[in-house]
């Protein structure tokens, strides 16, 4: 990715007032950089799941990485904010695409702040106004961090979302076999085309109807009826209900083991009859 100059933070949000109290931050944060650095650390080692990834990497390696975070750190303090920022967005997406939680990030800030404030507090006690603009120039660039991971963290999931999405549509839309979805309600919210075809329905016939009144048997959705009195959700109560048959099969086809079921069936208007199988 090449940077835009919007990947920089604008005036609005670092103001050359700002930026002088942010060097007042990094003046602090630089002295003690070394300890801060080894106590978040051992903090972030402990952490449920930041912990085993960090243990698993070679100590010189954590070593390089945190060097390298504090030049860019100091390159943004001093006006270049490029390099900065677009490390932050890799995190974000390293994050997503190894499933950990953003809320691991909000974990170890907190642990970052708890070792940083007190010695902001302790460098500029005799000078409240560089103490209250330096905790709000450290709150402002953790911030922009924040949002910037958060961003591209986002980003990142909504794409994996989508990739997901797509094969799933594509396994079911190229499958022989006919499946039909349903959700807690019984309402059917899938329906792939070898479904379309068995039984003889478009998808707007069906999306947002009841499974029970649409493909299934009359007298199976009388049995379902008793099954469900316990108010069990509907696809609960279809899962315990002894059989079921297609609406449009024949009344005198046999009900089917309640895991996989086959009988054969008349599942098409011009009345041809044809195996079928259900799976709840």
């Amino acid at each position: 990715m090449v940077p835009t100059r919007h990947d920089a933070p604008t005036s609005a949000e670092f103001p050359p007032q700002l930026q002088a109290q942010l060097r007042d931050f990094w003046a602090v944060y630089e002295e003690h950089f070394d300890a801060i650095s080894a106590s978040t650390s051992k903090k972030a080692e402990a952490h449920l799941q930041l912990g085993p990834l960090l243990r698993a990497m070679p100590p010189e390696l954590l070593a390089a990485q945190q060097a390298a975070s504090r030049d860019r750190l100091q390159r943004a303090v001093n006006g270049d904010w490029i390099p900065y920022l677009e490390n932050l967005r890799e995190q974000g997406t390293v994050y997503a695409e190894m499933g950990l939680d953003f809320a691991a990030w909000y974990d170890i800030v907190g642990a970052f702040s708890a070792e940083l404030v007190p010695r902001i507090v302790d460098a500029y006690a005799t000078d409240p106004r560089r103490l209250s603009g330096a905790l709000v120039a450290m709150g402002a660039l953790l911030d922009l961090a924040m949002s910037s991971i958060a961003a591209r963290y986002l980003e990142t999931k909504e794409e994996r979302l989508r990739q997901t999405a797509a094969r799933h549509t594509l396994v079911l839309e190229s499958s022989l076999d006919a499946v039909v979805s349903m959700d807690d309600r019984g309402a059917i919210t899938e329906s792939n085309p070898a479904a379309q075809r068995m039984f003889v329905h478009a998808p707007a016939e069906v999306i947002g109807r009841p499974m029970l009144d649409t493909i299934i048997a009359a007298a199976t959705a009388r049995h379902f009826a008793r099954v469900s009195r316990d108010s069990a959700p509907p696809a609960t109560a279809l899962r315990r209900s002894a059989g079921w048959n297609c609406r449009r099969c024949a009344p005198t086809a046999p009900s089917f083991p309640p895991s996989w079921r086959s009988s054969p069936c008349d599942c098409r208007r011009h009345g041809r009859s044809s195996p079928c199988s259900f799976a709840t």
